[in-house]
């Protein structure tokens, strides 16, 4: 679907420890980094950051494609690809 209000996820990915999500989505434009929390026990999702200065996806053709947690999980990165 597509139109004003539509949610678009590019790509997620799941902590080593498995209890943080990090995704890049934005609603309409522009895209964001967002890491969430989740609580296996409660089943409860926090969102616990969100990094606005994501480049948009229609700035140069840079569509983030891949995120990469560091083996400690302190540190998360994205990939930009041309399209």
């Amino acid at each position: 679907p597509s139109g004003p209000g539509t949610t678009n996820t590019v790509t997620v990915g799941w902590s080593p420890d498995g209890q943080y999500l990090a995704t890049i989505a934005g609603i309409d434009n522009p895209l964001q980094l967002s890491i969430y929390q989740f609580d296996r026990k409660n089943f409860v999702v926090q969102r616990v950051a969100v990094d606005n200065r994501t480049t948009p996806a229609s700035a140069n053709n840079n569509v983030p494609e891949r995120i990469k947690w560091s083996p400690s999980g302190k540190y998360v990165a994205f990939v930009n690809v041309d399209q």
